[in-house]
């Protein structure tokens, strides 16, 4: 019910404001409401993420946003890792992931990506799964919790809130993209299609960023800035939040009316890869074996040249 207690007192503490004076400078959001909503919402998702990698320059730096499902696995977007964004072969290097509320002051706990797995069906952007999977052979262990996928049907969650999350470029419909500061942001957007991009393409859903006082508004709408690639669009389950897709498009100029567009979590191939790349890593004991083994055979062929 956290979720749920929050969004009453978000609305008792604004209509305390009245003549409270518009926050100009705030990640994409309505000018109506105060930046620290949005901030303070962010602290729901501790396991939402930002991604920094080196690209074929050599300019290593904050790149997207990520949701850990596991201590040592997370979803982000297959294009936020691309140095083209249509070429699957052109992936940045040294990734790192962090959790912490800021990625310049409060940077958190910070570990090496050791794999990243993208998936196969992504073939540029609005084509296929804009979802893949980070692996940390080192588990992320200050993380109180890590995001749960939802597993119900997609189709019922039109007119629905979506609570979006990530680290993306700050700013609001009057001012339009202001830059990124470091913060993660949340806000509150109601999901208004299930095929943002055609039915050719129905592995995605989009919510609007509009304001209340209609069917698709809400005073706590949020747009996806540059940097929220990779986040988490969220619904409420029951008082738990779970993660129904990845941050992937949208227009990213905090206009009115626009849509923010996520990829769907593709659970049977998450469950498969996850799996894959753990059987390829050997178990600790099987590990301090063979180490043991290599020391006794070296001990033997040492041994048998002395003699």
């Amino acid at each position: 019910m956290q979720s749920r207690t929050f969004f009453a007192v978000a609305i008792a503490f604004l209509a305390t404001l009245g003549g409270f004076e518009r926050d100009a400078r705030a990640g994409l959001i309505l000018s109506i409401t105060p930046d620290q909503f949005y901030l303070d919402y962010a602290g729901f998702f501790p396991y939402v993420g930002y991604v920094e990698a080196t690209d074929s320059g050599g300019n290593n730096a904050f790149r997207q946003s990520a949701v850990l499902i596991d201590p040592h696995f997370a979803l982000t977007s297959v294009h936020g890792l691309l140095d083209d964004d249509n070429n699957v072969n052109s992936a940045y290097s040294n990734i790192s992931l962090g959790f912490g509320s800021n990625f310049i002051t409060n940077r958190g706990e910070v570990k090496s990506i050791t794999a990243f797995d993208l998936h196969p069906s992504y073939n540029g952007l609005r084509q296929g799964y804009d979802i893949a999977l980070l692996y940390s052979e080192e588990a992320f262990i200050s993380i109180p919790t890590t995001a749960n996928l939802f597993t119900g049907d997609t189709s019922t969650l039109r007119f629905q809130d979506s609570h979006i999350a990530g680290f993306g470029e700050t700013g609001n419909e009057i001012t339009g993209p202001t830059g990124i500061d470091g913060n993660m942001r949340a806000g509150i957007s109601v999901i208004s299609t299930l095929n943002p991009l055609g039915s050719a393409t129905p592995n995605f859903i989009g919510s609007s960023f509009r304001p209340g006082g209609g069917l698709l508004g809400s005073d706590f709408a949020i747009a996806y800035g540059g940097g929220d690639s990779g986040g988490g669009f969220f619904v409420d389950v029951n008082g738990e939040f779970k993660l129904v897709g990845i941050n992937a498009l949208g227009p990213g100029d905090g206009s009115l009316l626009s849509v923010n567009i996520a990829s769907l979590v593709d659970h049977e191939w998450i469950s498969t890869t996850k799996a894959s790349r753990l059987s390829s890593v050997p178990e600790p004991s099987s590990l301090v074996l063979g180490l043991m083994g290599s020391g006794l055979m070296m001990l033997r062929r040492d041994r048998r040249k002395v003699a």
